[in-house]
């Protein structure tokens, strides 16, 4: 892919490219080209990355009736205007919800943007010939929004309703039609309804044609009282929902709240959220998004032209202003004000800047053919590193992954699957067959379709609820996401490892899958070592193992270790399980306190009696042999081996070794057997 990706795209450009230079008076041949293009390069592989969060959240929430749907975001905080899901729910009715149908919407709405910025470049600058076809290959090939493209969300059609507003605006600047004043109602409102923060876009629009009015345009002839009509009738849905939704009130609560205590920078707006809108929104970016930086100097040269050639028409000169405060204002008010803001809220700024650059390279182009084109080359290099990168190696999720490798290895008819941070509930929801029963941590209710927000795990309120499902099930899988918002004590992982066998854990990009098999439905082989106390302070009383599976080939070898404190320790030990061949080389090994970071030792009080349980993760295809078993303990802190003694020598008959316990022989046959030694 990665070799093939930048080529294909090349050849592709300079033909298009080649054919509007022989055919200069075609320009609807060129511009449908450039669609198919863009369609294409929008649509290939849209199924090839799992969904993420949100995705997932749009797909259950569109499985609710319309009047569901609209009570659920009335009340919900975080949530916006139901308009995204309503449509969703009528296309899923007719497309399914395949990830190809659910991204389907978006990416047709990004290949339309390439027409749009096409007519949009036309209207404003009808004088630059070559102006909209730049502008319409930027935007095709722009990183930022094909990613945004193949996302079951609505901000693609967030963008392409930014940009129809914008030119029924400078319609209405021309025009006296009440019927432009109705249509620029439907779009915003269509807009708002998608995305509240498109507000901002829209005042952005009232804000330049005052300032452009009061300061340079002509005020005579200008329909000021459509446009007053137009634009108050555009914000009175929001507002009557802002005031009344007690979701939205609740939400605006909590984001003024966290837009005081968050610190936000220059640096962000000018650095790192510049480069997601350059490079790509991607997350994880790699070290070449860099090459997003060199694109900010030519929006601003662009930019800074535009307003110094201030035209001949009215609409080229209103047009021009609202382009760059379309591109410029909303980073100045999210540095300054509006801290929440993220790239995907304000992804109409991707398109404007585009344009802007292609108004530079085609201004450039007239003076002489070579910056123009060296202008044109370095926004298509940079676009390029971006795609082969995303089209190659990136993942924004691996959840669908995950859930495979569950299905692959789990057992749901003995086994559960407990979700940590439930609003992973909606991603398990669609991608995990519906044989598997899960429960959230901490417990509460889960809904069919809505998101969760948990509080945080109480661990006095969850321990018995997991004894119970391990005194139930052969074993648990857990998938930890987002610790620090339902755990940040991790008590859920360290308890788990104190009363059951952390067989396996798995990390996958965006969570981590766990397997705990339950000591209660295991075959115990009796291993009765000698008891031995350690450093005078640990006292080993007894020790048995199983395999696991117990039908062979197993892969883990399952040791409890119950143990004794003599005195109370002052040293947090660690145990050390090690499988040795014939020669002595480790083959296996598994390190961990004796009952898991829950309870170190030094938490433990004189006669105290607690079992451990320590998985040992057998290799694949182990050869057949004998191998020994061995246990040891060291300081946790220091790593300096714990001496120890049997508890049955007499006083003074062997002196305090150090050297490691062999208390098992694994024979590697046929079968395994394991065969203590005393």
């Amino acid at each position: 892919m990665k070799c093939a990706v930048a080529p294909d795209m090349l050849h592709s450009i300079l033909s298009i490219k080649q054919y509007t230079i022989q055919h200069p008076h075609k320009p609807t041949i060129s511009l449908l080209l450039l669609l198919l293009f863009a369609f294409a390069l929008r649509v290939i592989g849209l199924d090839r990355l799992s969904l993420a969060y949100d995705e997932a959240a749009t797909a259950l929430m569109a499985r609710a009736t319309p009047a569901e749907i609209i009570a659920f975001h009335w009340d919900a905080a975080f949530e916006h205007l139901p308009v995204w899901v309503l449509l969703m729910h009528l296309w899923s009715n007719l497309a399914g919800q395949s990830e190809f149908a659910l991204r389907f919407l978006p990416a047709l709405a990004g290949t339309l943007l390439v027409a749009f910025v096409w007519h949009l470049a036309h209207t404003i600058w009808p004088d630059k010939p070559r102006l909209p076809f730049l502008g319409a290959i930027f935007v095709a090939l722009a990183p930022v929004l094909v990613y945004y493209s193949q996302e079951a969300r609505m901000y693609t059609l967030v963008v392409i309703l930014m940009l129809l507003s914008l030119l029924l605006m400078l319609r209405l600047y021309n025009e006296s039609s009440w019927n432009v004043v109705i249509a620029f109602w439907v779009i915003n409102w269509c807009m708002l309804g998608l995305h509240y923060v498109a507000a901002l876009g829209l005042a952005i629009q009232a804000l330049v044609i005052g300032l452009h009015a009061l300061f340079i345009g002509p005020v005579r002839r200008i329909p000021w009282l459509k446009l007053l009509v137009a634009y108050v009738g555009a914000f009175i849905p929001l507002l009557l929902w802002m005031n009344y939704s007690p979701g939205f009130r609740a939400t605006l609560e909590v984001v003024m709240e966290a837009a005081q205590e968050t610190t936000i920078t220059w640096q962000y707006f000018l650095g790192d959220l510049w480069r997601e809108l350059s490079f790509g929104a991607i997350r994880w970016q790699p070290p070449t998004a860099k090459w997003g930086y060199t694109l900010a100097p030519l929006v601003l040269a662009g930019a800074l032209i535009a307003i110094a050639r201030p035209g001949r028409t009215r609409t080229t000169q209103i047009g021009a202003w609202t382009v760059v405060g379309l591109s410029l204002l909303p980073i100045l008010s999210g540095a300054t004000a509006l801290r929440t803001l993220t790239p995907r809220y304000i992804l109409w700024i991707a398109p404007v800047c585009y344009l802007l650059i292609a108004y530079l390279a085609a201004t450039l182009w007239h003076r002489h053919w070579l910056p123009g084109l060296a202008v044109m080359l370095l926004v298509l290099g940079v676009d390029l590193i971006a795609l082969q990168h995303y089209f190659g190696s990136y993942r924004k999720s691996e959840y669908q992954d995950m859930t495979a490798y569950l299905e692959a290895n789990g057992d749901p008819d003995r086994e559960i699957l407990l979700l940590e941070a439930p609003r992973q509930h909606l991603l398990a929801r669609y991608y995990l067959s519906p044989d598997w029963a899960f429960h959230p941590m901490p417990t509460l209710p889960l809904s069919a379709y809505w998101p969760i927000t948990a509080p945080l795990i109480v661990p006095e309120e969850e321990d018995q609820r997991l004894l119970a499902w391990l005194s139930t099930f052969d074993g648990l899988w857990v998938s930890y996401s987002s610790e620090s918002e339902v755990d940040q004590g991790e008590f859920l992982s360290k308890y788990l490892t104190a009363v059951a066998y952390r067989q396996q854990c798995t990390q996958w990009l965006d969570a981590r899958l766990c397997h705990y098999v339950s000591p209660q439905h295991l075959t115990p082989i009796a291993l009765n070592p000698v008891p031995t106390l350690f450093g005078e302070e640990l006292a080993l009383t007894n020790m048995q193992a199983s395999f696991y599976p117990s039908i062979p080939p197993a892969t883990d070898l399952m040791v409890q270790l119950d143990w004794t404190a003599q005195q109370k320790p002052t040293l947090d030990y660690k145990v050390s399980l090690r499988l040795l061949n014939a020669d002595g080389t480790t083959v296996a090994q598994a390190d961990e306190y004796p009952v898991g970071p829950l309870l170190v030792p030094t938490t433990w009080n004189a006669g105290d009696e607690k079992p451990g349980y320590s998985a040992v993760s057998l290799p694949t295809n182990l050869p057949g042999g004998h191998y020994q078993l061995q246990i040891s303990l060291y300081d946790g802190s220091t790593l300096a081996p714990t001496p120890h003694i049997e508890i049955t020598s007499t006083p003074g008959e062997k002196p305090p070794t150090t050297a490691p316990i062999t208390v098992a022989e694994l024979h590697v046959g046929d079968t395994m057997q394991l065969v203590p030694v005393r």
